[in-house]
């Protein structure tokens, strides 16, 4: 009895030890304002919802009032950038141009912030002028893992 108790020991064991780390740990998407990606600016709980459909993060008031102020003291106004990860891994970058800029880019992700708590995610800049056709860089807003990261927590909106 106690050499059939042992080896089911045993055999929980090396099962356990066969398991990855990152399958027991939850997945979060985090916005960065830094690219080494050690300055979280939205953490995940603050991020209310995604619409894939029109590229729209909703996040709660507080990370709204943060990136706000954050753009507001960047110098140059449009070096602010938003690293947008998963598990610390980078997935793309949107950078913030100011609407009084008077020239187009067409390989960039650009964000806009939009009241009440809206992050606003597009192709090229300005915002709305670049169809998807002209755009050149490469369009990583719904990356599959966000979207299914986002899915499963039930922070997806479905269009």
């Amino acid at each position: 009895m106690k050499t059939k108790n042992l080896f089911i020991l045993i055999a929980l064991l090396i099962g356990m030890s066969n398991c990855k780390k990152e399958e027991f740990l939850p997945q979060s998407i985090n916005f960065f304002s830094d690219e080494q990606l050690s300055n979280v600016i939205v953490e995940y709980e603050e991020i209310v919802s995604y619409d894939s459909l029109n590229y729209i993060f909703t996040i709660e008031d507080e990370a709204w009032e943060r990136i706000d102020k954050e753009i507001k003291q960047a110098q140059p106004a449009n070096s602010f950038n938003l690293f947008i990860a998963l598990d610390d891994e980078r997935i793309y970058k949107a950078n913030y141009i100011p609407m009084y800029y008077s020239f187009t880019i067409t390989d960039i992700i650009a964000f806009f912030l939009e009241k009440p708590n809206y992050i606003h995610i597009k192709l090229g800049y300005p915002p709305g002028t670049i169809p998807e056709s002209i755009f050149t860089g490469e369009d990583l807003r719904n990356d599959i893992r966000l979207i299914e990261q986002l899915k499963k927590d039930n922070k997806l909106i479905k269009n």
